[in-house]
């Protein structure tokens, strides 16, 4: 189903999203500290 494989990519990409803004916070908290 096209929807399907849409709702999975869809997912990846807001994982990876998830992922970097994580990293993300993890160096400014390195940073500050």
């Amino acid at each position: 189903d096209q929807l399907q494989h849409w709702n999975i990519r869809f997912t990846e990409v807001n994982i990876r999203v998830s992922v970097d803004q994580q990293k993300q916070l993890n160096i400014e908290d390195n940073q500050e500290g």
